[in-house]
């Protein structure tokens, strides 16, 4: 999952902030955050942590999509004529 992070078509605001994310929650510097994503140091506190957010945000995106498919869904609905019967 670190292999993620370290992708070169991922936008490098959005590395950052999931490292600065992790620091702030373990009390440690981004930059050490960093260099175990990236394999350089290990610490399996960091690499828990780490997963935790990328699941966090995952769950997030998700629940995102979700929504927004819920809202076309209804928005299809709304737009499709409505048959009427008449009684004979």
């Amino acid at each position: 999952m670190m292999e993620f992070l370290m992708q070169p078509n991922l936008r490098q605001s959005d590395r950052l902030s999931v490292f600065a994310s992790v620091a702030t929650k373990l009390g440690l510097e981004p930059s050490f955050v960093q260099r175990v994503a990236s394999g350089e140091v290990q610490s399996p506190a960091v690499d828990a942590a780490l997963k935790s957010e990328l699941d966090d945000l995952t769950q997030y995106f998700l629940s995102l999509r979700s929504q927004a498919s819920s809202r076309s869904e209804g928005r299809r609905e709304a737009d499709q004529p409505h048959l009427q019967t008449t009684s004979s």
